[in-house]
């Protein structure tokens, strides 16, 4: 008999994903419930080689939640998943009562007809498959036992077959806008944890709209390189006034906090916004990017997603990075706010559900939770 138990923590080497890593290896046919998943959980387990060996050689189904934080990113990214892997399965498990959907399971049989199971606390999410204090037992079943478990689970589907939707059904994508892990997580990042996300800063079509996209100017030389440098952004007064909130008197001063391509708040930065009269400019300094060139083709471009009236998530995607295309394609598919001139910086506003469709896997629509 194979049993394994593992104590995760973000230092462990034998984590949650580990073990489900191991309990794949040389299946042909897998299942999954988790109570909830997102964008960088999904990507780490289904990017494994073991689980794309799985999809090559037999089939996988996954059944997620959608009581909490499986948000629209997470929708849209499933949907391009099963659309890539014609033997991958993800349905959304739906209801209307007031108990959580919460397993944490999964099982995967060989073609001899072993089976082997992995239950534990850890979500499909990036911290809970290598992050957090987690644990997991990985157990090889006996034929009777695996036989049971199979019965059991095919009896609760066909229960449950009504509340089992596909990626694509427009439900599912309606049930998870309703989730906003993105204002979640970060607050659960930051301090004090009091703080509430303004909702009236969500209104469509208006520069209240959450996320501004905006190409970064060239600036001040490095002293060593001699290059220029992308560290200061700068705005017009447009920008600087109705999607950052600038007031002159007194000066503006806001929270910004550079999440990584992990989905991690890498740190926060207090800082004022300036105005240069000379150009009219408005700007304020990126610290996470100080000292860096600005790249010798293309312009970068910085995604913010506001979570208050004074706080901000932002990622800065260089040319040739993963990405970098379709922040690009998207920046560019509406009018700028401050027009159209040539070499002039695009910015543009948009909506959750603009970016979730067109950049399901960026880094702060994916933030993980729990």
């Amino acid at each position: 008999m194979v049993f394994n138990f593992t104590l995760q923590d973000s230092t462990s080497s034998d984590t949650t994903l580990t073990e489900l890593r191991s309990a794949c290896a040389g299946a042909d046919q897998g299942q999954a419930l988790f109570a909830w998943a997102t964008v960088p959980g999904l990507k780490a387990l289904i990017d494994t080689q073991e689980i794309q060996d799985l999809l090559l050689a037999g089939s996988l189904d996954m059944i997620i939640g959608t009581d909490a934080v499986t948000n629209e990113a997470t929708v849209r990214y499933a949907r391009t998943l099963v659309g890539l892997y014609p033997s991958l399965s993800i349905r959304f498990f739906l209801h209307d009562e007031k108990w959580f959907f919460h397993p944490k399971t999964a099982w995967f049989t060989a073609p001899s007809g072993a089976v082997t199971i992995v239950t534990g606390s850890g979500n499909l999410t990036r911290w809970g498959l290598t992050e957090n204090w987690e644990a997991a037992v990985r157990t090889e079943l006996s034929q009777i036992e695996a036989a049971n478990l199979i019965s059991k689970f095919d009896l609760w589907a066909a229960r449950h077959a009504s509340q089992l939707h596909t990626a694509n059904d427009p439900a599912v994508l309606e049930r998870a806008i309703k989730n906003r892990p993105v204002e979640r997580a970060a607050f659960s990042q930051l301090r004090p944890t009091e703080l509430k996300p303004d909702s009236d800063l969500q209104a469509t079509g208006t520069p209240n709209e959450p996320w501004l996209l905006t190409e970064l100017t060239k600036n001040r030389k490095n002293h060593v390189t001699l290059a220029p440098m992308f560290s200061q952004a700068s705005f017009s007064g447009n920008v600087a006034t109705n999607y950052f909130g600038f007031q002159e008197n007194p000066q503006t001063v806001i929270s910004i906090y550079p999440v990584n391509d992990q989905g991690m708040i890498t740190g926060e930065q207090i800082t004022p916004i300036r105005f240069k009269p000379a150009s009219t400019n408005y700007y304020f300094e990126l610290n996470a990017y100080a000292g860096m060139d600005y790249p010798a083709a293309g312009r970068p471009i910085a995604a913010f997603r506001r979570i208050a009236a004074d706080r901000f998530l932002y990622a800065v995607l260089l040319p040739g990075e993963d990405g970098f295309d379709d922040l690009f394609d998207l920046c560019y598919s509406k009018p700028g706010v401050d027009g159209n001139r040539a070499n002039q910086m695009r910015r543009a506003y948009f909506s959750d559900t603009e970016i979730a469709t067109h950049w399901p896997d960026n880094p702060i629509m994916s933030l993980d939770q729990i």
